[in-house]
This record gives structure tokens, C-alpha cells and sequence, in this order.
């Protein structure tokens, strides 16, 4: 496959990893439309499962868009299996980093709002993790000690050798 048949590239990772800005390069290197979860839910005033639905238009409209998202919950996965129904060839990017490391970029102010989840519900550490986990990853990439520009560089590498650009 041809990386530019990769009508989907879904950058997933933990909060701090990169995966907002590695999206938005990519993006404009591909010529793609950049979608961020975190971006489309503050806009619908919090609600996940509508900010999905607007990623799902995207996907079923057959634009090629870069989606950044945790990549951990089941909508996200049912999407992925849409997307490859629909013959969109989907790539998912897995980016992860030290704990250490995550934590220090944590720490950073966040230009997004938290999730707004139903009463009595939590997301869990535990939870992303195993939904990671549940997750193929086409490419991984361990930013622990990477530039963004490097990050992106090891991406685009990878798409080229993987798939054949």
C-alpha cells in the first residue's frame, strides 16, 4: 500500500506524549485535514461521543485527515474498524514515553477542558492503559528523548518503509 492511500492516520498515545503536535506536522506534510478529539469536544461542550460522530463524517465523507486522540476507548476502535470497512486504508501511530516524562509534561497547562462523563463515571489510568493495549499499532515511537521534528521524522520514515511511499 502506498502511504499516500492512507486515507486515515490516527495518532494515539497518553496525555503529554506529542500527539497534538505530531498531528498538525503531519497533517500539513500530507496535505491532510487535522482532527483532535480534545479540539472537537470542547467544541460540542464536552461530549465524546458527538466529537466522534464528527470524526466518523470525515472518515465516511472519505477526507484524508489525521486524528489525534488517546486511542483507548471502544467508540475510537469502532471507528478504526469503520474506516477500514470503508476501504480508507487506516494507519494508527502509537507514540509513548516514559512515565517520568509524561508526568513533567503533564504538568503544562492544558488548552482543552476535562471530559465530561456521565455521573458516577471515571476514566482510570488502568482503563487507557488497557485500551492501548487492546490497540495494533501500524508504528510506534518512544518520544521520550525525541524532538517533535524528530518524532515526525521517524513517522514519516516509517509510512515511506512501511508503505512504500
Amino acid at each position: 500500500m502506498k502511504t499516500s492511500q492512507a486515507r486515515v492516520i490516527f495518532i494515539i498515545g497518553p496525555s503529554g506524549v506529542g500527539k497534538t503536535s505530531l498531528a498538525a506536522s503531519l497533517a500539513r506534510r500530507m496535505h491532510y485535514h487535522q482532527l483532535s478529539l480534545d479540539a472537537i469536544r470542547e467544541k460540542c461542550g464536552g461530549d465524546t461521543r458527538t466529537a466522534w460522530l464528527k470524526i466518523w463524517d470525515a472518515v465516511r465523507r472519505r477526507r484524508k485527515i489525521v486524528v489525534d486522540a488517546t486511542g483507548a476507548s471502544r467508540i475510537f476502535r469502532l471507528i478504526y474498524r469503520a474506516a477500514v470497512f470503508h476501504h480508507c486504508h487506516p494507519l494508527i501511530v502509537s507514540l509513548h514515553a516514559k512515565e517520568v516524562t509524561l508526568r513533567g509534561r503533564q504538568q503544562m497547562p492544558k488548552r482543552f477542558a476535562h471530559v465530561l462523563l456521565q455521573p458516577g463515571k471515571q476514566i482510570t489510568e488502568r482503563y487507557l492503559n488497557e485500551g492501548r493495549r487492546a490497540t495494533h499499532a501500524d508504528i510506534e515511537i518512544d518520544s521520550t528523548h525525541l524532538s517533535k521534528i524528530q518524532v515526525l521524522r521517524r513517522v514519516i520514515a516509517a509510512l515511506n518503509r512501511n508503505h512504500g511511499k
